[in-house]
């Protein structure tokens, strides 16, 4: 008898943790993808997929490879800079997400981010796939942005890390089928970001690049 409680105990306790795993809090099974950025330690990687957003820098990076590719160089140096091509070929696949609110990104944000305002207070309710699929019914605008975010990875940012932080997991949980990896600028944000970026990738509001904002 003593054996059989033990047993039940322990079922239970699986049981709760495998729960818990799944919620938007904590959960292996969603949290996996998920990166976090230091505006500091990881500035070259952060700096990096800024840039490779940009159409231009993107041609440029194609460019120098393939001439890169048929130079005279050892075939080790070759090895080493197409790895590194396709390391950055990976980054090129990210989508920029800004989460502040409307006054916030109106102040400045950056080029070729999608801009959705206040996503925290938009989507704090959402558990699962089928609410998306829901919400898309009474916000159709969300529909382009369902598919943006279908992307193989994300950069979040918002103005000290903590809404992006939990954006991040609240997409994670949302399974995308192309999503595999999602970084999020936890120690630091927008202010952050200016000051190691170029400038000409900060936009003003009336920054043509502002139809990327999802919702006004």
């Amino acid at each position: 008898m003593f054996i059989i409680i033990i047993f039940i105990i322990v079922l239970v306790i699986l049981y709760i943790k495998n729960n818990n795993s799944k919620t938007i809090t904590g959960g292996k099974n969603y949290n996996h993808i998920i990166e976090e950025l230091d505006i500091v330690k990881d500035k070259k990687k952060i700096i990096n997929i800024i840039q490779l957003n940009d159409p231009k820098y993107k041609l440029y990076k194609f460019d120098k490879y393939i001439r890169e590719a048929n130079s005279n160089i050892s075939e080790e140096e070759k090895i080493k800079k197409r790895n590194n091509f396709k390391y950055e070929s990976k980054l090129m696949d990210t989508k920029i997400l800004d989460i502040r609110t409307k006054k916030e990104i109106n102040k400045g944000h950056l080029c070729y981010a999608l801009l959705f305002y206040s996503f925290i207070d938009k989507f704090k309710n959402i558990d699962h796939a089928q609410d998306v699929r829901i919400f898309i019914n009474y916000q159709p605008q969300f529909a382009d942005l369902y598919l943006q975010l279908n992307s193989p990875s994300l950069l979040i940012y918002c103005n000290s890390g903590k809404r992006a932080l939990k954006a991040a997991k609240i997409i994670s949980k949302l399974k995308f089928n192309n999503l595999k990896k999602i970084y999020v600028i936890t120690n630091g944000g927008y202010s952050e970001i200016e000051d190691i970026i170029n400038k000409k990738y900060i936009c003003s509001p009336s920054c043509e690049l502002n139809k990327y904002s999802i919702f006004n």
